[in-house]
């Protein structure tokens, strides 16, 4: 035989063993992703209900922040593990939501976030601590066009009559599949929240907008990014007769607000949103809108932004009713202690603790208590 026809038969073995092989691929690809298999999704965990042991003492500790997991969905639930040891296991009956949420931040404010912290950090006359400022101060305008996008996931269920929550980050190319999955295991649909928010505002557009379908529900959730506009959300959906029932925090440091359909009302709730910088213009501006008849809502308090950089303070006054007047103390210190300290006597003339509020900014902490008394004839903005 000759040497042409040894290597013609050569290749056409080779071709046929490399077809094999790449049908066996594909099959086993198939295999992994078919609609019936369990798929481990790499899932970042945020926050929620798991709790690990630690340390010689076997201390019980929450799961901290950002810890990567496994996850599995299936017919019977969503299993999350951490190596080969099980976490936590939701059951698909109890699930009573599941929410997707996005946020997306330029790669120069984390930077100059960073920058900051530096600055913070530096000592007197730190040559290389400069350096390393100057430098990241290039980075982030270098970066000043580029984005980054991330993908939370909201699982709410109820277990031993208490409704549990966890967020959780996915990798761009995950977070859709996953949430087809959830939808399968749970048959109910998942809620687009920025979609849902992005319907709302257009309905706000048009001349009848409680007849369109982003409020044809009996819940509503509204996506707050920003705190100048916290404020006209809230009234457009009270118009509609939807009434504040909680505001959460969700990852990527926006707000959401959960509003329910309240016909039992004489008419719309009005709300107003105090937002402003310092705490003397806080009480300020609580005060203001006390002499109107807003009500400070307890529990309604949050921080806004990534980083914590704005406390919002949310105020409710209801319809038809005569309304009642309030004056408020916004007392702010570095901790707990100081803040009651500056409180000083206030109990003794009437007044008493609505509210609290945790500021976090990088390594900046700060609490405020919010302390509130029935009006008199002449309030005191003080």
């Amino acid at each position: 035989m000759s040497i042409l026809n040894r290597s013609t038969r050569f290749q056409g073995v080779l071709v046929l063993l490399s077809s094999a092989l790449c049908t066996l691929a594909l099959r086993a690809e198939a295999a992994v992703e078919a609609p019936g298999t369990s798929k481990v999704w790499h899932v970042q965990y945020l926050n929620g209900p798991i709790s690990v042991t630690k340390g010689k003492n076997h201390k019980v500790v929450p799961l901290p922040s950002g810890t990567s997991l496994n996850a599995k969905v299936g017919p019977e639930g969503i299993v999350f593990r951490k190596k080969k040891d099980v976490l936590l296991a939701i059951p698909s009956a109890g699930i009573d939501q599941v929410t997707y949420d996005r946020a997306s931040h330029r790669v120069s404010k984390a930077v100059a976030d960073d920058m900051a912290n530096n600055i913070q950090n530096c000592g007197n006359g730190d040559y290389l601590c400069g350096t390393v400022v100057v430098t990241e101060l290039v980075v982030a305008v270098v970066a000043l066009p580029f984005k980054y996008t991330n993908h939370y996931v909201r699982i709410s269920w109820e277990e031993d009559g208490a409704v549990q929550v966890m967020e959780l980050k996915f990798d761009k190319h995950d977070y859709l599949p996953l949430l087809s999955e959830l939808q399968k295991a749970t048959n109910k649909p998942w809620r687009n929240l920025p979609e849902e928010n992005a319907a709302f505002l257009r309905s706000q557009k048009n001349s009848r907008p409680c007849q369109e379908q982003a409020l044809s529900g009996d819940d509503l959730l509204l996506h707050i990014g920003k705190a100048s506009g916290m404020q006209d959300q809230l009234n457009a959906a009270a118009a509609c007769r939807f009434w504040l029932r909680t505001i959460e925090a969700a990852a990527g440091g926006w707000l959401m607000a959960r509003m329910q359909r309240n016909e039992t009302s004489s008419g719309p709730y009005q709300y107003r949103v105090i937002h402003a910088g310092s705490a003397s213009r806080k009480q300020a501006e609580l005060n203001r809108a006390g002499a109107e008849g807003y009500r400070l809502r307890p529990g309604m308090s949050r921080t806004l932004g990534q980083f914590g950089w704005t406390v919002v303070l949310v105020m409710e006054k209801p319809h038809g009713q005569t309304p009642s007047k309030y004056e408020y103390l916004y007392c702010k210190g570095s901790s707990e202690r100081s803040a009651r300290k500056k409180a000083g006597k206030a109990s003794a003339q009437g007044y008493q603790q609505v509210d609290q509020v945790d500021q976090v900014q990088g390594r900046y902490y700060s609490v405020a208590l919010i302390l509130e008394r029935p009006g008199t004839t002449s309030q005191e903005n003080k």
